[in-house]
């Protein structure tokens, strides 16, 4: 585009600087599908990080009730001991 522009004017440029120029174009392009794709996925993105960190949360209440449980379990059995040795005497 801007080499058509160019030589509408009558100017001459060089042919590494009209290669450079169209590298440059193509790059412009690439980077603006790049952008375009990186747009079109961040709500599916963001969807996929709600439901993550609601797992993680689910899982974490998970381990959090497990490690209440293994706390009482030493608790439970001291308790079963000692009636079951007070039976004894």
């Amino acid at each position: 585009a801007q080499l058509a522009a160019a030589s509408s004017f009558g100017v001459i440029i060089p042919p590494a600087t009209a290669r450079r120029i169209a590298d440059l174009e193509s790059q412009l392009a690439r980077s603006h599908s790049d952008l375009q794709v990186a747009r079109d996925r961040q709500p599916s993105l963001a969807s996929e990080l709600r439901a993550s960190a609601t797992s993680h949360k689910a899982a974490q209440a998970e381990v959090d009730r497990l490690e209440a449980t293994i706390e009482r379990k030493p608790r439970r059995f001291r308790t079963l001991r000692d009636n079951y040795e007070r039976r004894l005497k």
